[in-house]
């Protein structure tokens, strides 16, 4: 109730000296008319500043998720194949498209081979939100 008298004040009865306190008590008070002016441009900046920033937290969660569905453009079948990994890092894969041997043709061992499937699974699963953005988009 007290924005909506704040609003008529500012609005309809801006050229008459009287303002109502901030604090949100009803309380009418006779101020000069620059005390107003001053009043309301600061309002006006703090709801243009809050704003801005609003939209700039929608822009950054924007990125994020173009970045996000950008990762998955590779298929999993191939994200550990050249030219997405330098060419001689691993040097033989299942049919899944998950490195068995490295470059040297050793077996990959237990930690890297956990590693392995772990980034497998997470592309395979942005690469799925891949090909449904793609989908919906066109």
């Amino acid at each position: 109730m007290i924005k909506k008298v704040g609003l008529l004040l500012d609005t309809l009865l801006f050229p008459l000296p009287v303002g109502i306190s901030p604090d949100g008590k009803a309380l009418v008070k006779l101020v000069s008319p620059a005390e107003l002016v001053r009043a309301r441009e600061e309002k006006r900046a703090i709801l243009e500043a809050k704003a801005a920033k609003k939209a700039a937290a929608i822009e950054v969660e924007r990125q994020k998720r173009q970045q996000k569905i950008e990762k998955g453009r590779v298929s999993p079948q191939d994200m550990f194949k050249p030219p997405n990994v330098p060419q001689g890092t691993f040097s033989s894969w299942d049919e899944s498209g998950i490195p068995l041997t490295d470059g040297e043709g050793k077996e990959l061992s237990k930690n890297r081979a956990k590693n392995v499937q772990k980034d497998h699974t997470t592309q395979a699963k942005l690469h799925k939100e891949f090909l449904a953005w793609q989908r919906g988009s066109s």
